[in-house]
């Protein structure tokens, strides 16, 4: 057939137009959603063609019909996860009706139905039971489902859901998939990107979802279709539960003590002496000192969900919440100075085996004609010292060298307390639900304690508030062509609360008085727009839809924003061997002998910290957009990133029992850039410059162009810190038989009227 060049450029266009307007429209693919098809059939086999057929969820009463093509089969596509029956009417049959089935997220389940000859008055009732979609028939892609009552029941630490998605073949429980990186998985609940966009962790959405909250998930392990992308690892869709029109509900709390735990064996170890015992254990003298009590562990995990309609069959709601308390104890063991080093008395082993004191005028003496520029003990320091023997007194031999230092070991509260809430609303809008809206909220308030340094040190704490919206709309045109629009926003949100905002003071193997942790805090909000559009035509089921999502992190961070100081025996000229020497001249003067080299960096370091000098010093320097320095003040940072996917599919029924899929899905990812031009990179790219250097010596020559930093990205008008990959192009392909052998060859190997289903894919 020849086809005039007008006609041709029209049918572009057209086909141009259609894909414009899938773009604007489309996101993140089908994911979510589920499906029914089957083949309607006589008692002989033969196809009925023109049955009408009623797809039903009794608990909702959804409704949707179509009729079958000519090879008597019938599809509904983008439907919601849940219960569903199938209802068929021809004339000269009996009407069929099966029971009840669960319709799977991200799967099609197969529902045959065989008709009988007779009245339409006549009701047939179709045990669903046995037919209906456990098993993938349709495609290549591997994975299981897992249901409300699977989730419900199988045991879970902390009843986090996520602790789930390994349970499949090919997954291991690092988060590795088919071999894949753990970073590659996708989450998505609702259809909606749930992933840490930043940290990549496998299985770990940035909403928390509780066993209560869904209803069901998938994990596609391997070969997944066109319309599910954006990572190679595992696919992961779950769902969040619905209203029906019955009512349902629960309550429910667990507690946890610690009346049976044992203690931990540190702390019965570190610092059960008893109180007359003067016996020295590496070099600390008992202190009579208690054993550390048992770290505590009390935690309460409570919450209750209320599920019911609104407006009958047209609105409904469901609402989770579940919070969880936890009173947690760590043992903790930090380094401290003994009290002979707060009284400014430093001791050291001599070669010959004898431990060796000096006291503060002796080190004025002997340290006057040192080689290091110091000339006494700094007084304010030997205070300071004595301050933190007293408070703290050494109790444990986990830490310190035993005659200058010690370990203080103590219990440092670290209390959780979670809150999760989850709801959900469902509205059909107009009666003859041809548009539907679904809206799902999820907000979250936790708090984390982090152990202190000290008993009297300040307590921090981590804050995580993340957020998740998805709104759905599902439009159904016709009852052949299906449109379901998704918007998104999922925001991960958390601050550090800072031990101390001051600059640091330490003494190197000697004492700190702080963690000196810094503020910091991230938000990551993602926007994610989908819209997936199936039209069923003949055997023939053809997706069209793309995948955007806007991403942003940013970060304040106080980490560079004070300074740093070190009374440290490794930075004066000559590094410890010059503090050795000074000690070394006098012990050989007074005893005839040297410090004993296992004791050399316990001497350098108790006598470098009495001398009290601040001598490795970091400065840090924030600077604005324009290099003017500014100090006392966070960094501020914003990256961000767009990505986007295309998508083609179609899904041909080439006959009732043999299925062929062919994808095409694009992806395509900007480069990283900081929003407010805090951005730079080198002005030749380093591996151009190795390339020229390399090319120079080739010649004899020498290339030493200086390489300078300059800014760069869309917000200085500048190339992107790296080159955007725009070859993404990933096809697939799949087929899915499943043969019903009735006699030969197949009968005998397989077994006569026994179904299986073979599959294969390829997928890039």
């Amino acid at each position: 057939m020849r086809v005039s060049k007008l006609k041709t450029r029209a049918l572009i266009s057209r086909a141009s137009l259609l894909l414009a307007v899938f773009a604007v429209n489309s996101a993140f693919a089908q994911a979510g959603t589920s499906g029914v098809n089957g083949s309607v059939t006589d008692q002989a086999g033969g196809s009925v063609p023109g049955a009408t057929v009623r797809l039903v969820n009794p608990d909702t009463g959804f409704t949707r019909t179509t009729t079958t093509n000519s090879q008597g089969q019938y599809s509904f596509a983008g439907l919601q996860p849940g219960n569903y029956r199938v209802e068929v009417e021809a004339a000269g049959f009996n009407r069929a009706v099966t029971t009840p089935f669960q319709a799977l997220v991200d799967n099609v389940t197969s529902m045959p139905i065989i008709l009988e000859i007779g009245e339409v008055t006549v009701t047939v009732t179709v045990d669903a039971s046995g037919i209906e979609g456990i098993v993938n028939t349709q495609d290549a892609s591997l994975g299981n489902n897992f249901v409300s009552q699977q989730i419900s029941q199988l045991p879970l630490e902390g009843r986090n859901v996520a602790a789930l998605l390994s349970l499949q073949p090919a997954v291991t429980a690092g988060g590795y998939v088919a071999g894949g990186r753990s970073d590659q998985a996708n989450i998505t609940l609702d259809g909606i990107d749930v992933n840490n966009q930043q940290e990549g962790t496998a299985f770990t959405p940035v909403i928390r979802v509780t066993p209560d909250s869904i209803e069901e998930f998938r994990v596609t392990t391997s070969n997944p279709d066109a319309t599910r992308g954006r990572s190679a690892g595992a696919q992961i869709a779950l769902i969040t539960k619905s209203g029906s029109n019955e009512w349902h509900g629960n309550l429910y709390e667990a507690h946890r003590n610690d009346y049976f735990n044992a203690n931990d064996w540190f702390n019965n170890a570190g610092g059960n002496w008893e109180a007359d015992d003067l016996e020295v254990i590496n070099g600390i003298e008992a202190l009579g000192a208690e054993k550390n009590p048992r770290p505590k562990l009390i935690r309460n995990g409570f919450g209750g969900s209320l599920g019911g309609p609104i407006v009958k069959d047209r609105l409904f709601f469901f609402y989770n919440y579940e919070g969880m308390r936890e009173a947690r104890g760590v043992p903790v063991t930090r380094l401290v100075p003994l009290a002979t080093l707060g009284q400014g008395i430093m001791q050291f082993y001599d070669s010959s085996g004898v431990l060796r004191s000096i006291d503060t005028p002796t080190i004025n003496s002997f340290t006057a004609a040192g080689d290091v520029p110091v000339v006494d003990v700094n007084p304010n320091v030997v205070a300071l010292l004595a301050g933190a023997a007293a408070r703290y007194p050494a109790n444990s031999t986990l830490a310190g060298d035993g005659i200058n230092t010690g370990g203080y070991r103590f219990n440092a509260s670290v209390p959780t307390r979670l809150n999760t809430h989850s709801a959900k609303f469902d509205w059909s809008i107009t009666r003859d639900q041809k548009h539907s809206v679904s809206l799902r909220g999820n907000y979250q308030n936790d708090h984390f304690g982090i152990a202190q340094f000290f008993p009297d040190t300040p307590a921090t704490t981590q804050w995580s508030h993340p957020i998740g919206l998805g709104v759905n709309y599902t439009w159904l045109i016709n009852s052949s062509l299906t449109n379901r629009f998704s918007y998104g926003l999922t925001r991960l949100a958390f601050s550090n609360e800072g031990e101390i905002q001051e600059n640091a003071i330490t003494f190197r193997d000697i004492y700190q008085s702080n963690s000196y942790a810094r503020a910091f805090s991230r938000v990551n909000p993602t926007h994610n727009f989908a819209n997936d559009m199936t039209w069923i035509k003949g055997n023939h089921t053809v997706q069209f839809g793309t995948n955007i999502r806007l991403i942003r992190n940013k970060r304040v961070n106080w980490g560079a924003a004070f300074d740093t100081a070190v009374a440290n025996f490794g930075f004066y000229s000559g590094g410890g061997s010059s503090v050795t020497a000074i000690v070394n001249r006098y012990t050989q003067a007074t005893w005839g002998t040297n410090v004993d080299d296992a004791w050399i960096r316990s001497a350098q370091s108790s006598l470098v910290a009495l001398l009290g000098r601040l001598n490795q010093y970091t400065a840090r320097q924030n600077y604005d957009i324009d290099g003017n320095r500014i100090s006392g003040t966070p960094t501020e940072r914003e990256f961000a990133t767009e990505e986007y996917d295309f998508y083609v599919q179609d899904s041909w029924k080439v006959r009732p029992s043999l299925t062929l899929t062919l994808g095409l899905r694009y992806g395509y990812s900007t480069p990283v850039y900081e929003t407010s031009g805090f951005e730079a990179a080198p002005n030749i790219a380093l591996d151009e410059y190795f390339q020229r250097r390399l090319n120079a010596a080739r010649q004899g020559g020498n290339y030493d162009e200086p390489i300078l930093i300059e800014r760069s990205g869309k917000k200085n008008n500048a190339p992107p810190m790296y080159n955007a990959d725009k070859d993404n192009f990933q096809p697939r392909i799949a087929v899915a038989w499943s043969p019903n052998f009735q006699s030969g060859l197949g009968a005998f190997i397989f077994g006569k009227n026994r179904e299986g289903v073979l599959r294969g894919g390829f997928a890039v």
